[in-house]
């Protein structure tokens, strides 16, 4: 038989006719591609007789907009009318109400107008509940969307598993101590919180300080606070440590504004947490003391006075500024005035260098030439008496603590006590060894007198002892410093002296009057103190400031009395 060979088939044509299909589909893909688009389109630009009528009043058309508006308020009445009664029904107004809104039903703005009387009395009249309630203000209030979460935990503190399955004590060695009898298993969360609390007061039990004794009541605690007129602070006096004193640097207190000269005078506001700082650059500075900012309150600048002095009165509402000028200068802190006494009539004194106020704030004394103390009254700043002493220059001058007596003291060491009540001299007392005394000071219960000496040693002295003698012996001489004493400042309980000198760097000691003791700890080689021109305390006794020759109130907090 004869056999037929068939031809291999043609590469070519084959990839001819497979084009040839591609541009076939490719084609009828791009005109159905084209009549989508043209769809959309014709779609798109279409406009309905609203978008016609919105164009025409925005960019202006022969259209009637007004009619146009009209026509759209009515069309969506009923929806308001649907709106609202869906808000009365979702806040429990009206539950009998069977009308529904579409959520895309509520229009996208609204003309507001003022409401005709009419149309306000039919609404009052319309809307009312069943029990006759107006509806009116209720519909409009704006509708609370209900919680997202809602906590199961609210109700019973636990979760609705934890409650029906509680806590398996068994399954925990730990917690097998927990269980009341051998066969319990699982107990509720309360239960377990119960019995965990209990067990740990009985390996933690509570100490003595934290018991309330049983005539002690929380609200006998807060009537007694009410009834006192007491500080809440400074008020205990408690024995502090001899052998340490804790001292605690704080931010400076005067970092928001130094002085640009030595800080000459510094001062504590009797009353407020104020500072305030004065020196040779003219400038009286107040800063509140937290600790942390202190930032300034105020600053007052005085173009012809070098400040030496400055003093807050008793009452905290008054400065007093004096310097090397015959005038001095007075501050009022409630009115904001500053005020230039131009000097002391009758008297031809050109240096006011020290100045002092007297605690009862009545009186001023002024230190001026050949021992003479000008006593001036405090309100009026005018004259009032001489105290002349049988000394050159008068050095230092302290009072009581209750104002009556004024205490002076000339380089001779003798100590002059005065009644300002009767402008007379009482007694008078000589410092035992005394070689050029320099400053005296009077503790504030009068329990202690403090008299330094230019070689750099203190006396002690009993406060009886100098009121009863005319040559006391001293408790303890101080002879820790070799240069002249410059400051003497007692703590506010009297159981510290600040001693301190400006004839030397870093010049301070702190005594401890009780045990007549210096502590040791404190300051140290590397207290950063400089030269030391000004210190007080706080009148509660927590704060220390140091003024130095850089310009810085340096603010310590001393950590038995914060």
């Amino acid at each position: 038989m004869p056999s037929y060979k068939v031809a291999p088939p043609n590469a070519d044509l084959l990839r001819s006719k497979k084009r040839k299909r591609q541009r076939a589909r490719a084609k009828n893909s791009r005109a159905n591609r084209g009549a989508g688009i043209a769809q959309v389109v014709a779609s798109v630009t279409e406009k309905d007789n609203d978008e016609h009528a919105l164009e025409s009043l925005l960019f202006g058309d022969d259209i009637d907009s007004g009619e146009w508006l009209r026509s759209l308020n009515e069309r969506h009445k009923d929806t308001d009318e649907s709106t609202r009664e869906q808000v009365i029904r979702r806040n429990n107004f009206d539950e009998n109400s069977d009308s529904e809104t579409e959520p895309g039903s509520r229009p996208l703005f609204f003309i507001e107008s003022a409401p005709t009387e009419a149309a306000t009395e039919s609404e009052t009249d319309n809307e009312t509940d069943e029990e006759g309630r107006s509806l009116k203000l209720q519909a409009l209030e704006p509708v609370v969307p209900a919680s997202v979460w809602e906590d199961d935990e609210d109700e019973d503190g636990s979760t609705p598993s934890e409650v029906v399955r509680g806590v398996d004590i068994s399954a925990v060695s730990r917690l097998r101590k927990l269980r009341e009898y051998e066969s319990e298993t699982v107990v509720s969360i309360q239960d377990y919180e119960s019995r965990l609390r209990k067990q740990f007061e009985s390996l933690n039990p509570r100490p003595n300080w934290a018991q309330r004794r049983e005539n002690e009541s929380e609200i006998g605690d807060v009537l007694q606070l009410l009834q006192s007129s007491e500080r809440l602070s400074g008020n205990s006096r408690k024995v502090i440590s001899a052998d340490r004193i804790p001292m605690a640097r704080l931010k400076d207190a005067n970092q928001s504004a130094y002085s640009q000269s030595v800080v000459h005078s510094l001062k504590f506001h009797p009353r407020a947490p104020v500072l305030m700082t004065a020196g040779l650059d003219r400038t009286v500075r107040l800063f509140q003391i937290d600790g942390k900012v202190n930032p300034k309150i105020q600053s007052i600048t005085l173009k012809d006075l070098q400040i030496y002095s400055a003093n807050f009165t008793p009452d905290g509402r008054e400065i007093l500024m004096t310097g090397k000028r015959r005038f001095f200068y007075t501050f009022d802190l409630e009115s904001g005035t500053v005020n230039k006494v131009p000097g002391v009539r009758g008297h031809d004194e050109n240096s006011f260098e020290k100045s002092y106020l007297s605690p009862c704030g009545n009186y001023i004394i002024l230190p001026g030439r050949d021992g003479v103390l000008l006593m001036l009254n405090r309100t009026t700043k005018q004259w009032i008496a001489d105290l002349k002493m049988n000394v050159p220059v008068v050095r230092s001058v302290d009072f009581s603590s209750d104002g009556r007596y004024c205490y002076s003291m000339g380089a001779d060491g003798v100590v002059w006590q005065w009644d300002l009540y009767t402008r007379s001299l009482v007694h008078k007392f000589r410092e035992d060894g005394a070689v050029n005394t320099k400053v005296f000071s009077i503790s504030g219960d009068s329990k202690y007198f403090a008299i330094g000496s230019k070689s750099g040693i203190v006396n002690i002295y009993s406060g009886a002892d100098c009121h009863s003698s005319e040559r006391p012996k001293p408790l303890k001489s101080i002879p820790n410093l070799t240069t002249s004493i410059h400051q003497l400042r007692f703590h506010p309980d009297s159981q510290i002296l600040a001693i301190s000198s400006r004839a030397r760097k870093d010049s301070l000691r702190m005594l401890n009057l009780p045990s007549m003791r210096v502590y040791p700890n404190w300051p140290t080689e590397r207290t950063p103190l400089s030269y030391i021109n000004s210190l007080d305390f706080s009148p509660s006794g927590g704060y220390m400031a140091i003024g130095n020759d850089k310009g810085k109130a340096l603010l310590y907090r001393l950590g038995d009395y914060a």
